[in-house]
């Protein structure tokens, strides 16, 4: 096709070009003739408009950062490439230039974004793309940004270093007016997420009734990310064949409404989430396309009314999860004009969550706020019931022994008095036992001339366990539970504890003389948002970072 391209056809090309990035004034030179080799062509196509092809994916380079072109849109490139140059853009042509561009613009699978194409090399820890260049979050310096960095990830936010957040930080303090904790660690989740990195291991939880502020945060965490740059997949879609396909490139998945059907699939959904947080190279099935086999970037938050009854008797669903708990309701009272003011301060908020970055590199992990501590093991009870009944009812100590199936009724007993109508089998039982203690096995030996199936590793609690003293179990600043420590009753005093009893975050103190089950029947006595804990790194062992007090 030389010059019979209609006005409209015409202005529909420029319009597309302007959207682009690209000049819409005619170009006379090189000319390309039907002499032209593909190859030759498909090279000035790929130099001109920035193109690369990686994972089966075309990408054209805007705004800083790389973005996924469609088959359609890279076709209409080719056509108007070629007309420009005085070229005939026939089909055949096109189809010819298209697959050369295929094999000139390739990078290797071995490299995965962000990566400096001419090197190989990644760039340094914290540096983000925002729309005036390259930002350090580290240290808050911006570079010029370049096409040689490959990233799929550019932030629609421009870099203005004396930008505040007047309005957010008092959103903010209303949503958590008694919990700084919680807001210094959502500040630590914004940074983590446009960092980019994947290092913590952790997923986002934002839990609380209608109208209670998560669905503000995710809309100004998508407008800060971009929406290019945003999943919205639910927790049903991700067991699904395609499910991982729309976190490909991202830099967010974000669960607005965490809710799961009768016939949702959870152990994939689990087997899904601990992937994507876990930094686990995955083969993503794509539709009419090669699997896509790389680390997913993307950061899994959730929003929920409640915390999600996710099976996982392993308990490792539950330790990744980083839960912010809500308890304030505006339902019937909305600001329904709050989100519009808030994406006005998106450059004040980028500097805000550059704060908590830097918070989080120095501290080197998460902090699970004080408030959250309850939550966190409701999470595991919900995932793992068989934890719950072994820390209920069990001793778990070396040298210790059950018979299984006097184990396994006690189970059934426990199912019975909380509710829960199908225990399951002997067989099923032993195999979640196993997945939520570590180290229990099953041995056979000789009693009374029979052999016997016993449980090493585990016991029966009696109710002298009950009454023991000087014993507590504390949250780490993890988010995780330490092993019990024996704790001095001058500490406990000091601390609000009663001294010659048993205190855990998950059970009362126990009188003397009561039965080994009546503690179930008692209320369980939350932890403190300032309950003491065991420092993080040493386990209340001692250590320099907590200056060998074993206290966070």
């Amino acid at each position: 096709m030389a010059e019979d391209t209609s006005d409209s056809g015409r202005r529909h090309l420029d319009q597309l070009a302007t959207e682009q990035g690209r000049s819409t004034e005619p170009v006379t030179a090189p000319t390309i003739d039907r002499t032209t080799p593909p190859t030759a062509v498909a090279r000035l196509l790929t130099a001109r408009h920035r193109l690369v092809r990686w994972q089966a994916v075309t990408y054209q380079y805007a705004g800083g950062g790389y973005r996924p072109l469609s088959d359609d849109a890279t076709r209409a490139l080719a056509y108007d490439f070629l007309e420009r140059h005085g070229a005939t853009a026939r089909a055949r042509e096109v189809s010819e230039v298209l697959d050369a561009v295929r094999a000139v613009a390739l990078l290797s699978d071995e490299l995965e974004p962000p990566v400096y194409m001419s090197t190989g090399e990644p760039p340094p820890r914290g540096a983000v793309v925002v729309t005036n260049g390259l930002l350090d979050l580290t240290t808050g310096t911006r570079t010029e940004a370049t096409p040689d960095l490959f990233t799929v990830a550019a932030l629609p936010v421009a870099h203005d270093p004396e930008a505040e957040c007047p309005e957010w930080r008092a959103f903010l303090a209303a949503l958590w007016p008694e919990d700084p904790e919680a807001v210094e660690a959502l500040a630590e989740w914004f940074g983590y997420i446009l960092s980019g990195e994947t290092d913590q291991q952790k997923i986002l939880m934002l839990v609380g009734p209608k109208r209670s502020g998560k669905g503000t945060i995710l809309r100004v965490l998508t407008a800060l990310l971009g929406r290019r740059n945003v999943a919205s997949p639910t927790l049903g879609s991700l067991a699904g064949e395609f499910g991982l396909q729309p976190l490909i490139g991202k830099l967010a998945a974000l669960v607005s409404d965490a809710r799961l059907g009768g016939r949702a699939d959870q152990e994939a959904i689990v087997e899904r989430l601990l992937s994507i947080s876990g930094e686990d190279h995955v083969s993503v099935p794509r539709k009419f396309l090669p699997d896509y086999t790389a680390q997913l970037q993307a950061r899994v938050a959730i929003a929920t009314n409640e915390l999600p009854a996710l099976h996982d008797e392993s308990g490792a669903f539950a330790s990744r999860i980083t839960p912010l708990i809500m308890s304030r309701s505006w339902y019937g009272a909305e600001d329904h004009g709050l989100t519009d003011r808030l994406l006005v301060e998106l450059p004040g908020i980028l500097n805000w969550a550059a704060e908590g970055y830097r918070r989080l590199r120095e501290r080197g992990r998460f902090r699970v706020p004080g408030s959250a501590a309850e939550a966190m093991q409701d999470l595991q009870d919900l995932g793992s019931p068989i934890g719950a009944f072994v820390r209920d009812e069990c001793v778990v100590e070396t040298g210790a022994e059950v018979q299984c199936r006097e184990l396994y009724q006690e189970w059934c007993d426990w199912c019975g008095e909380h509710g829960r109508r199908q225990p399951g089998t002997e067989q099923s039982f032993g195999r979640h036992l196993k997945a939520a203690v570590a180290g229990v096995t099953v041995t056979q030996p000789r009693r009374n001339g029979r052999r016997v199936r016993m449980y090493q590793g585990i016991r029966l609690a009696t109710a002298a366990d009950h009454e023991v003293a000087r014993e507590s179990t504390y949250w780490h600043a993890s988010g995780t539970r330490s092993e019990t420590h024996r704790v001095p009753d001058s500490d406990r005093q000091n601390n609000g504890l009663q001294t010659g009893t048993r205190w855990n975050a998950d059970s009362p103190t126990h009188a003397q003389g009561e039965s080994r089950k009546s503690h179930n029947k008692v209320d369980r006595v939350p932890p403190r948002a300032n309950s003491p804990r065991f420092c993080a790194r040493c386990d209340g062992e001692g250590c320099p970072t907590c200056d060998g007090t074993g206290w966070a």
